[in-house]
């Protein structure tokens, strides 16, 4: 059984040889449906997504911020019963990534003296998160300044601004994913 994207829509396609004389076996027709299922996924998934972040480009980074928390915490919301651990741990990869795509994009604010937790908005989150955050924009823009002027970061900041983006990062998934999880990766 092969499965297919038609019409944006999985579907699950049988193959069966009736001819013996058939010059393809049956592995060579599965090889071609699921690399046509990728061409399909690919194709609807580029166009989709290169649309998508052209619009949010546009956008101011505290709006997108906004949105991103907002449809984060819908999409707990309306499927926390049926994600398992597995799925449960992806969502919170892609909202790292999505956090981390906003925060390189407000890098050069931070580092002109601004703070996260006024630039993203997180004390529509929660006050643990606004408060965090204020404590890593000022790690992050020392780590910022000393990289350009240095050429890197001395490691005693680089750990105290890991271990703050740790915290910020936990207390967002905090209010948006309803739980007290740390994050596995940085905890090392």
């Amino acid at each position: 059984m092969n499965k297919k994207i038609v019409a944006g829509k999985v579907c699950t396609a049988k193959v069966k040889v009736f001819s013996q004389n058939s010059s393809e076996s049956i592995e060579e027709v599965t090889e071609k449906a699921e690399v046509n299922e990728l061409e399909a996924y690919s194709k609807e998934f580029s166009v989709n997504e290169i649309k998508s972040r052209l619009k949010k480009r546009k956008v101011p980074a505290r709006a997108v911020a906004k949105l991103v928390f907002k449809d984060w915490k819908r999409f707990y919301a309306s499927n926390k019963i049926k994600l398992n651990a597995e799925d449960l741990r992806i969502a919170e990869d892609l909202f790292l990534e999505d956090f981390m795509s906003i925060l390189n994009r407000i890098a050069p604010e931070i580092k002109g003296g601004k703070n996260v937790t006024q630039l993203l908005g997180l004390n529509s989150l929660s006050p643990e998160a606004a408060k965090v955050g204020t404590s890593f924009s000022k790690l992050y823009k020392k780590a910022l300044t000393l990289e350009e002027t240095q050429g890197s970061v001395p490691p005693a900041i680089y750990k105290k601004m890991t271990d703050m983006f740790t915290q910020l990062v936990n207390a967002m998934k905090n209010d948006i994913f309803e739980q007290n999880n740390k994050i596995p990766l940085l905890e090392r």
